[in-house]
């Protein structure tokens, strides 16, 4: 399948002249920037991490077929900045990790994530965010139910976003972003699946005292999949979509131990070619922070929303979802409990209810030379408990290990199936500062 080169692609060179935005933010704001006492004697780290994770059901194979167990060992180099710079701060964070398996070695490789953030404010009322980010991970499909992909798959994401906010005297503040990503996979097999984005948003925020924030906005996303499908003659053919979102968005913070955000949006989606996925409808997300007790803290969630083109909250940057879902729907509940000043207790339960289509399922039936999907839908259920205990020893080293279970059950059998996977790892981390 024909590799469209980055150079040429809209929503790349928007994402490149962001990731520029950034770098001469950065500049400008080590010249101009009025001095805040002495810089942190030591705002620079680095790291080395070691993982150790057993895997019950490693391609996630359905009910009833032979599940593939491993052991996975991941060797990981860290670094990272934090360094404030008069009005401005800059963050920095750099990981680069060695896979090996001991079963399925052909998934042996490495995987590396970079990002960088700049939150920056001027004299006056001007302030704003700028960050990019650029990440290398394996990536494992899951809804092939005749013969499970084994080969290795590397998911490349970059992108960079850049928000800014203009204060006025009153209670009001205007607020605009832009944001760029770019997602490619590494086969043929999966090309069918590379996605440019590009997003920009204006609102308005109103507060009316400090426990409570309002905002309006409108969002608007141009995508494309550039491998989407071929022609009769070969020919590449792209999926052009575009989304349209207008969200009202609340934040509420009663007291120092309560926190609620909240976004309704009204969402319309056109598509070129998957037809499938134009719609109208809501979507929205819900979080509530709680802190029960001094050691004690529970965190709720819930999100509606499709697989392209979401925004999480006042972030500028686009979440994608790689799935094959048209939407989904999904609760978490996180529990936080510090059983001393060393000792961490993470427990987590997410369930979600997904809606398929085949969208990404194309067939060799031909109406003027476009490969088409027939329509054929699918729905889902996905449970995930998890149990994380970490020991910090001391400020440089820390410890930790994770249980966690899937289970997905599904009353259709077209689109997908139901498996069940369990994973036990282990980590240690060695940190200087």
């Amino acid at each position: 399948m024909r590799t469209e080169p980055f150079h040429r692609n809209p929503v790349a060179q928007a994402a490149a002249g962001a990731a520029l935005l950034l770098a001469a933010a950065g500049a400008a704001a080590q010249e101009a920037a009025a001095p805040a006492g002495p810089p942190d004697p030591n705002p620079w780290w680095i790291g080395v991490r070691q993982d150790l994770t057993a895997e019950t059901n490693l391609f996630r194979a359905p009910d009833g077929q032979g599940a593939a167990r491993d052991l996975v060992s991941t060797t990981s180099l860290l670094g990272g900045l934090d360094q404030p710079i008069g009005r401005q701060r800059l963050v920095l964070d750099l990981a680069a990790g060695v896979n090996r398996y001991k079963n399925n070695t052909q998934l042996d490789g490495n995987t590396t994530r970079a990002a960088v953030r700049l939150d920056w404010a001027t004299a006056g009322r001007l302030s704003g965010q700028a960050s990019a980010f650029q990440r290398e991970s394996l990536f494992r499909y899951d809804l092939d139910r005749q013969q499970a992909f084994t080969g290795r798959t590397v998911q490349r994401s970059r992108g960079a976003a850049l928000l800014a906010q203009l204060g006025v005297v009153t209670q009001w503040t205007l607020e605009g972003g832009l944001s760029a990503t770019d997602d490619r996979y590494s086969r043929t097999e999966f090309q069918y699946r590379d996605l440019r984005q590009l997003a920009g948003t204006v609102g308005l925020r109103w507060r009316p005292h400090e426990q409570t924030s309002l905002r309006v906005a409108a969002r608007h996303t141009d995508g494309r999949y550039p491998h989407y499908a071929v022609d009769a003659g070969g020919a590449v053919l792209p999926d052009e979509f575009r989304r349209d979102d207008l969200e009202l968005s609340l934040r509420w913070t009663p007291s120092d131990a309560s926190d609620l955000r909240a976004r309704v949006s009204h969402t319309r989606e056109r598509h070129d070619l998957q037809g499938a996925r134009d719609g109208n409808g809501w979507t929205g997300e819900l979080v509530y922070d709680w802190t029960l007790t001094g050691k004690t803290g529970l965190t709720l969630g819930a999100l509606r929303d499709s697989s392209a083109g979401a925004s999480s909250f006042d972030d500028t940057l686009i979440v994608h979802d790689s799935s094959d879902a048209r939407r989904s729907t999904r609760w978490q509940a996180r529990l936080r409990w510090d059983a001393t000043s060393k000792i961490r207790v993470l427990a987590e339960l997410t369930h979600q209810r997904r809606t398929l289509d085949d969208s990404f399922v194309l067939t060799p039936q031909l109406e003027g030379g476009v490969p088409l999907a027939q329509g054929t839908t699918a729905r889902d259920r996905l449970t995930t408990a998890s149990l994380n205990l970490r020991y910090q020893a001391s400020r440089g080293l820390l410890f930790g290990c994770a249980l966690a279970h899937e289970r997905r059950s599904t009353p259709d059998n077209e689109l997908t199936f139901a498996y069940r996977a369990s994973t036990a790892a282990c980590f240690g981390q060695l940190q200087w500062l």
